[in-house]
């Protein structure tokens, strides 16, 4: 009497995805289930999933996760950097335009044989500074009001239209969504 081989059930979750096994498949019992020919052994990745495997394991390297840690680092020093600049310049800004209705010629502010504002002048750029700055204060603390409810309410729906989507990305569309479109 013949003993007969049992056929290999394969119940893994990678021998389950699509296009994992050889061609070899005898019979597809489930998406999760296919009853392979005995000895044949089944693939556990297509290529593009090793390669989706390896970079995600990539960026979980400690180099990696160190690398992106630095650049969280730069990224909040550079905005910080960035704000500065920008509250120096409106509040510069506002300054010279107060001490000029004043009377006060700002653009020689800085010159050797520049003259002293007086006293009046000096309190009319003092006002417009205080009141640049806390102005300044005010719309950032707004931003930062806007953006902590835009992160509470969570992702946003797509805008724009359809069009194909491919490996390269999306093609055609229209609407306001996407890089170019509409912004918030």
């Amino acid at each position: 009497m013949a003993i007969k081989k049992k056929a290999t059930v394969a119940k893994s979750a990678d021998a389950a995805r699509k296009g994992a096994m050889t061609k070899t498949v005898v019979k597809k019992v489930s998406p999760d289930v296919k009853i392979i020919k005995a000895g044949s052994k089944p693939l556990t990745q297509s290529l593009s999933e090793k390669r989706a495997i390896m970079e995600k394991a990539q960026g979980k390297t400690p180099a990696a996760r160190a690398k992106a840690k630095l650049d969280a680092k730069n990224a909040k020093f550079a905005e910080k950097v960035f704000v500065r600049d920008l509250r120096r310049g409106i509040v510069s800004a506002a300054v010279n335009d107060a001490l000029k209705a004043a009377g006060y010629d700002s653009s020689k502010r800085y010159a050797p044989d520049a003259k002293a504002a007086t006293p009046a002048q000096v309190k009319a750029g003092n006002k417009a500074r205080n009141a640049a700055e806390a102005k300044f204060k005010a719309e950032r603390a707004a931003a930062a009001k806007r953006k902590a409810a835009a992160k509470a309410a969570g992702p946003k729906a797509p805008k724009g239209g359809g069009g194909m989507r491919g490996p390269l990305g999306n093609f055609g569309g229209g609407g306001s969504g996407g890089p170019f479109g509409k912004m918030d």
